[in-house]
């Protein structure tokens, strides 16, 4: 224990990233210095250092000043609290000098190490340390006001200007950033699905802490709090959205997207109107069991319509559960919610698929199909070729303006206007490139792709047995009421029942039942 009086000392940096230059290393060296002129002994745990906001408004709840002055009260040996400079102290005029009276109702004088004239209690001092503080405060100001200038001119743009959120990286365009391919595909197909109800919030959670790059350390695991702020940011549907220091809002930012803004909506009232805590049904339906809910029972069925109770939602309905048996072999199986009749899934879904295998869409709803679609296209291509004409207006409006501030500058001497010139030239050339891109998007939007699609649909109605199972829940519900109004019945022999087909559709013709192909309704039965 060293005998006579003690002092503490303050190093500080502003940021993390001042931590790496010496200035740390200097303002330590400074300060020792100063206590051996001033005789007095600096405890190794009486000295504070590292990164932390010294701006207005921020020193009131520093960690390392309530520690400080907690010490001094512990300690009543120390007499001083020597600081390299005023600003590595605080950047705050009232609140450096309302802490050197607290410090100094313990007996602490607060010592500038790097000027004695700050430190000799006249008015000069006073009026010395007063500018210390007044242009350290006016200059950190200065600073957070640009910051935010620049900071709102770049999420008005559709910019970004902070670390990439999960799932991207650094783009080619300053603040514009691009999809990571790992993690960001990862997330837009993730999103996709919980927009869905494909997965569910946690199971989400639990894919991602199962990632290879989250296994391997190379990304930190998430907890389902942070989980839940990430997948409800607004930024993955394209929007950028700044409420803390900064705010400011832009609904077409310059990054990909990856959902839509329906998809987000859907995804916000999954994760907060969620009342129940406990495993239940997907919101989507599960595609696991794609007949849930639209296979009804025959029996259960007509005797709830005896009872007149046909405003019952689930009354007679199959349901999809799964059972294991004593080797851990997984079983799906439908059963029926009033009288327990269950089916065996690989059985309902095989024999489903054969009957869609023997429908075909009919020669004339699939012209009809072919024309209405065309109808619509030659309504687009009217608007395209507007909005086209639009665009190329605004292209040669922004190259005049571009062309303009480039004639500017040979006529102004101020580097500062020089500056903001070539600053506004920047964003013209961006604006220009962003106009270009739209137009070539248009132009390139040609019938090609549109008789790409009409092949695709046309291919997937006539393979029906097969992609049927490719839908999402909602779309088989939405095919259901489209292709089959009435659903599907299973009688007390288990065999399904079709009582209605949409006129859109019939029986193939080399199938047992062409002489009933161009009726509209008819009955459909398959042993299970």
């Amino acid at each position: 224990m060293e005998k006579g009086d003690w002092a503490i000392a303050c190093c500080r940096v502003s940021s993390d990233e001042q931590l790496k230059n010496n200035s740390l290393k200097r303002q330590s060296e400074s300060v020792k210095a100063s206590a051996r002129q001033l005789g007095v002994y600096v405890p190794k745990d009486g000295i504070w250092s590292g990164s932390v906001s010294s701006k207005r408004g921020t020193n009131i709840g520093r960690k390392d000043i309530a520690e400080m002055l907690d010490y001094c009260k512990r300690h009543r040996r120390v007499k001083y609290l020597i600081v390299d400079e005023p600003d590595r102290f605080m950047r705050s005029i009232q609140e450096a000098f309302y802490y050197e009276v607290e410090f100094g109702k313990l007996g602490v004088t607060v010592w500038y190490a790097c000027d004695n004239q700050l430190n000799t209690g006249d008015m000069t001092s006073k009026m010395m340390r007063f500018m210390k503080y007044f242009v350290a405060e006016g200059s950190n100001e200065e600073r957070q006001r640009k910051s935010i200038n620049g900071d709102t001119t770049a999420v008005l743009e559709g910019r970004y200007p902070s670390h990439p959120k999960l799932g991207y990286m650094p783009g080619d365009r300053p603040a514009v950033h691009k999809v990571e391919p790992v993690i960001g595909e990862f997330m837009r197909s993730v999103l996709n699905r919980l927009s869905n109800g494909l997965v569910g919030l946690s199971e989400s959670l639990a894919e991602f802490n199962n990632l290879s790059v989250v296994k391997d350390s190379k990304h930190c695991k998430y907890q389902l709090d942070k989980w839940r702020k990430i997948v409800t940011d607004p930024y993955y549907c394209g929007i950028i959205e700044i409420n803390k220091q900064v705010k400011a809002r832009c609904e077409q930012g310059l990054h990909e997207p990856l959902i839509t803004k329906e998809q987000h909506e859907r995804i916000k009232e999954i994760v907060f109107n969620k009342k129940k805590t406990q495993v239940g049904p997907k919101p989507g339906g599960n595609p696991f069991f794609p007949l849930n809910k639209i296979t009804l029972c025959e029996k259960c069925y007509h005797e709830e319509e005896l009872r007149g109770r046909t405003g019952f939602k689930n009354r007679g309905k199959f349901v999809g559960f799964r059972v294991t048996n004593k080797q851990n072999h997984k079983y799906g199986y439908y059963r029926c919610r009033l009288c327990g009749c269950s089916i065996k899934r690989d059985i309902l879904h095989k024999d489903f698929a054969d009957i869609l295998d023997d429908l075909e869409f009919t020669k004339e709803s699939r012209d009809n199909y072919i024309e209405q679609l065309k109808r619509v296209w030659a309504l687009e291509s009217s608007t395209g070729e507007q909005k086209l004409a639009q665009l190329n207006t605004q292209l040669r409006q922004v190259r005049k303006q571009k062309n303009e501030l480039v004639d500017k500058l040979s006529a102004v001497s101020s580097s500062y206007v020089i500056t903001e010139i070539e600053k506004s030239i920047e964003r013209k050339v961006e604006e220009i490139n962003d106009l270009e891109n739209q137009i070539e998007t248009i132009a390139n939007t040609d019938n090609k792709g549109r008789e790409k699609f009409i092949k695709f649909a046309l291919e997937f109605i006539d393979n029906l047995g097969t992609n049927f199972w490719s839908l999402t829940p909602e779309d088989v519900r939405k095919f259901k009421l489209l292709a089959f109004p009435d659903g599907f019945f299973i009688n007390e022999e288990k065999i399904i029942k079709i009582r209605k087909i949409s006129p859109f559709l019939r029986y193939k013709a080399n199938k047992k039942c062409s002489s009933e192909s161009e009726k509209a309704s008819m009955v459909r039965a398959k042993r299970l």
